[in-house]
């Protein structure tokens, strides 16, 4: 299998996980929208239960009525509740990355130091969740992310079998005491050493309203050979000059590397969505979860069917699952932020 070369760690990919975890949402978050996100979870959670996904799901206290409800429907298969207090849902962010030696037949995963986007937020318990993940779930090994020298977060960091995509921009705001070229370099030489995909970089700031400085979810995502970016043909949308420095920087990285195939996926000015406050929202489609051969994909309800068979024929080779992200959308994140997918080896 090409995939499975030289004894270096190989960070998986979509295709091949079978297992999500979601931290569900509680009223004790101050989130602003509850019961509307919980129904948005509820929806996730039937359709990942309908497709015989592995589901971990985590909350403050014993399994939600709702979750309860609809686990009722499968017979109990397929999920698992584990008690942990959070802070939030992201669980995206604090969660280890996933890695393969094919030489030693071990799952390690990849730990790292996480801040919540510059302290912008409280993180006192989520930063103990990696280790109560290592330590309840997975039971596997794991070692540090470039050697615990740099603050991240699991949605700034992209990858197929062969190339991995980093945003600096995040990086950089998020590591202030280190600079540019250091930060580079702690990545580059951790890749060389230890993974097995090629590191590349983009720089580019966050689409409008991300309060992550900059995840690369929301800009670029892999699917099979090609590469997705996000795009506007609008100059009406307020990311249209940060969008067209994306598609320049990934047109030099594919060039780079050999890739042949970028696919933009269209934003509409239209598919803005705006606070109570009339702040903008930070929608992406490329926020969606990928697990196997199903995606996962964020919509906030103004699609025409024309847009939605647009997006379906981009992924031709799965099946599309709409899901409702207006109430994740409105604590700033997405699909892919809020869950973690991940290949589980019993």
């Amino acid at each position: 299998m090409e995939y499975y070369k030289k004894n270096k760690l190989h960070l998986i990919h979509d295709q091949l996980t079978d297992s999500v975890a979601l931290i569900w949402p509680d009223r004790n978050m101050g989130i602003k929208q509850y019961d509307l996100l919980e129904d948005s979870y509820c929806q996730l959670l039937a359709s990942l239960l309908e497709h015989e996904t592995k589901v971990f799901l985590f909350s403050k206290k014993s399994m939600p009525e709702k979750a309860q409800h609809i686990t009722k429907m499968f017979d109990g298969k397929h999920i698992n509740h584990h008690k942990f207090i959070s802070d939030d849902i992201w669980l995206r962010d604090f969660c280890p990355l996933q890695t393969f030696n094919p030489v030693s037949k071990e799952n390690i995963f990849l730990s790292y130091s996480y801040n919540a986007y510059g302290e912008k937020y409280e993180f006192i318990n989520n930063k103990y969740f990696s280790d109560f993940f290592l330590h309840n779930i997975s039971k596997s090994k794991s070692t540090g992310f470039c050697n615990d020298k740099i603050i991240f977060e699991g949605g700034n960091i992209v990858n197929n079998a062969n190339i991995c995509l980093i945003n600096m921009n995040c990086l950089q705001q998020h590591n202030k005491d280190i600079c540019y070229s250091q930060i580079e370099n702690n990545l580059k030489s951790f890749f060389k050493i230890n993974i097995y995909q090629q590191l590349d970089f983009i720089d580019i700031p966050p689409i409008t309203g991300d309060d992550t400085n900059g995840h690369i979810d929301n800009l670029v995502r892999f699917y099979d050979d090609a590469v997705l970016i996000m795009s506007t043909n609008s100059r009406s949308h307020p990311d249209y000059d940060k969008l067209k420095k994306l598609e320049d920087q990934v047109c030099d990285i594919c060039s780079r590397n050999k890739i042949e195939k970028i696919i933009h996926v269209n934003h509409e000015y239209r598919n803005i969505m705006k606070s109570e406050k009339n702040e903008i929202l930070p929608f992406s489609y490329l926020n969606y979860l990928k697990i196997a051969n199903v995606i996962y994909m964020p919509i906030i309800g103004n699609e025409t069917e024309q847009e939605k068979s647009y997006l379906k024929k981009i992924f031709k080779k799965d099946k599309v699952v709409f899901i409702n992200s207006k109430p994740l959308l409105s604590e700033y994140g997405g699909l892919h932020c809020c869950s973690y997918n991940w290949r589980y080896f019993e």
